[in-house]
C-alpha cells in the first residue's frame, strides 16, 4: 500500500496534534504514492519547507521511510506476510504477534494492508498489543 496525498496529509496533521513517530512500524512496507509537487504543498502546510530537489530526494527510495524520519521517526519496522518488498520482518497477521514486538512501538500504521488479512480479529489485536501506552495506532 501507499501513502497519497491524503495519506500523508493526515500524518502530518497527527504530527501535529503530538502524535510521536519515534518508533514507527508500518503493517506492510508503505510506499510513496505523491509526487514532489503535491507532497511539498502538504509540507508546506505543516511548517515544513523542502525545496523541489529534496522533495525529489525524498520520493527517490520509492518507500515510506525517509517521509517517516521527516516526522521524527528514530526507528522504522515494516512488518509483511512475504519479503517481496523487504520489510524488516515478514509476519503473517493470521498468527500472534511475537511478544518481542508487544508495547514497543509509539505509532503502528496501517495503509490499507490488514484489509487483506483473513483472521481479522487477530490482526488487529497484534497492532493494539504493538503500541506502547501512550501511543496510537
Amino acid at each position: 500500500m501507499a501513502f497519497d496525498i491524503h495519506g500523508t496529509k493526515f500524518l502530518l496533521l497527527a504530527r501535529k496534534l503530538g502524535v510521536s513517530f519515534e518508533e514507527t512500524a508500518m503493517i506492510g512496507r508503505q510506499t510513496m504514492l505523491i509526487d514532489s509537487g503535491l507532497l511539498q504543498k502538504n509540507l508546506a502546510q505543516f511548517g515544513f519547507s523542502l525545496d523541489q530537489a529534496e522533495a525529489e530526494k525524498l520520493l527517490d527510495e520509492g518507500f515510506a521511510e525517509s517521509f517517516l524520519k521527516l516526522l521524527g521517526a528514530r526507528e522504522i519496522v515494516s512488518f509483511d506476510a512475504s519479503d517481496f518488498e523487504k520489510p524488516t520482518f515478514v509476519h503473517d497477521f493470521n498468527q500472534p504477534i511475537s511478544e518481542r514486538f508487544k508495547n514497543r512501538f509509539s505509532v503502528v500504521i496501517d495503509g490499507g494492508t490488514l484489509e487483506h488479512v483473513f483472521n481479522f480479529p487477530t490482526a488487529i489485536k497484534n497492532c493494539m498489543e504493538m503500541v506502547k501506552t501512550g501511543g496510537y495506532f
